[in-house]
C-alpha cells in the first residue's frame, strides 16, 4: 500500500470514528462518503494497473467502507431514539400544561363559587323588576330602590303579608314592599283584612294610626281590628281596623252610638243621642232608620243611617 493510500484510508477511518464520538448525524454521513470514495478510488486504481493494485489496499477500503456504513446506521438509530425521547417529553410537557390549566380552571371555579356577591346579585329587567332567575332567599334591592323579598324557595312573596324575622311586611303584586300606606291582604284566618305599613316597611301592630284624616288600630299580627274592642278601658268599634265616629254601631246584640272621639255608648230605649252633630234615637230596641216617627207631639224623618234630617226635604 502506497503512502498516500494509508493517509487517506486513516482520514477516513479517523473520521467517522470522530464523527460517531460526536454524534454529528450530518458528520457521520460526511465520513462514510469519504470512506466509500476510497473504496472506488482504490477499485480504479486496480483497474487501471490491469488489476495488479494491491489487494489489500482494496480490502482495507471495503472494510473502511463497511465500517463507516455501521457507524451511520449507528447513528440512525441513535438519532430516531434521540426524536422518539424528544417527542415524548413534549407529549408530557403538553400534558403538564394541560393539567396546570384544568387546575387553574377548578381554582378559578371554586372561587366563583364561594363569592356570594356574584351569586346572590339580584337580575332586574329594564323596568327595575326582579328578575325570575335569581333564586336565592332573602332581601332584594330594585333598581327604583324599593324591596322585594323570596322566601326559602326562591319564590317572590306577592299580593300577600308575611312575618320575617319577627315583624310583618306587606307585598303588592309585583312584589315591592308596601311603605307609608295601606295594605289590603287575607289574615292568617283566611279573611281579607287591613294593615298598613310603616316608614321602614313593618306593618303597625298593637298600634294606633292615623291616615287620611281616619283613625285605625292594628293588632298583634298587624291586620286591623273587626267589631267591638276594648281599648285602654274604653269601648270602640272598628271595621277592617277603621274607628266608627258619629255613627250607631251593632255588635250583634247590643245598639251603640260611637261618639265624637269613637268611644262607644250604648243606646237606651226612648232616648234621643246625639253625636257629631247629628241627633238618633232608639225606640223598642230598634234604631230608627229610613222611616219618619211620631215621637212626643212632632214627626221625625231619619236616614238610612238613623241620622235625623235637618233642614232638608226628604221622601
Amino acid at each position: 500500500m502506497k503512502k498516500k493510500e494509508l493517509l487517506q484510508k486513516s482520514s477516513a477511518v479517523a473520521a467517522v470514528v470522530l464523527a460517531a464520538a460526536l454524534m454529528d448525524p450530518s458528520a457521520v454521513q460526511a465520513a462514510s462518503r469519504g470512506a466509500e470514495s476510497n473504496l472506488t478510488q482504490a477499485v480504479e486504481q486496480s483497474a487501471e494497473t490491469g488489476g495488479n493494485a494491491d489487494t489489500a489496499a482494496v480490502q482495507s477500503a471495503e472494510e473502511d467502507a463497511a465500517d463507516a456504513e455501521k457507524v451511520t446506521e449507528a447513528s440512525s438509530e441513535l438519532q430516531t431514539e434521540e426524536e422518539q425521547q424528544e417527542a415524548s417529553e413534549e407529549e408530557t410537557t403538553e400534558e403538564a400544561a394541560g393539567e396546570e390549566t384544568e387546575a387553574t380552571d377548578d381554582v378559578s371555579e371554586t372561587e366563583k363559587a364561594e363569592d356570594p356577591v356574584s351569586e346572590s346579585s339580584a337580575e332586574q329587567d329594564e323596568n327595575g323588576d326582579v328578575s325570575e332567575e335569581e333564586t336565592e332567599a332573602g332581601w332584594i334591592t330594585n333598581e327604583d330602590g324599593s324591596y322585594s323579598y323570596r322566601d326559602e324557595n326562591g319564590d317572590l312573596l306577592t299580593e300577600c303579608v308575611a312575618e320575617i324575622e319577627g315583624k310583618y311586611y306587606g307585598f303588592d303584586h309585583e312584589g315591592k314592599m308596601q311603605v307609608d300606606t295601606i295594605v289590603w291582604a287575607y289574615s292568617d284566618e283566611g279573611e281579607l283584612a287591613r294593615y298598613y305599613a310603616g316608614q321602614d316597611g313593618s306593618l303597625k301592630t298593637n298600634s294606633w294610626v292615623k291616615y287620611s284624616g281616619d283613625w285605625y288600630y292594628f293588632g298583634e299580627d298587624g291586620a286591623g281590628y273587626e267589631g267591638v274592642h276594648t281599648i285602654a278601658g274604653k269601648m270602640y268599634y272598628f271595621n277592617a281596623g277603621l274607628m266608627a265616629a258619629g255613627k250607631v254601631v251593632n255588635d250583634g246584640e247590643t245598639n251603640y252610638i260611637a261618639q265624637d272621639d269613637g268611644t262607644l255608648r250604648e243606646m237606651q230605649n226612648d232616648t234621643w243621642v246625639k253625636a257629631n252633630g247629628k241627633w238618633f234615637y232608639q225606640k223598642d230596641g230598634t234604631v230608627l232608620k229610613e222611616c219618619v216617627e211620631k215621637i212626643g207631639n212632632a214627626y221625625y224623618g231619619f236616614d238610612e243611617y238613623g241620622q235625623m234630617y235637618e233642614n232638608k226635604y226628604f221622601s
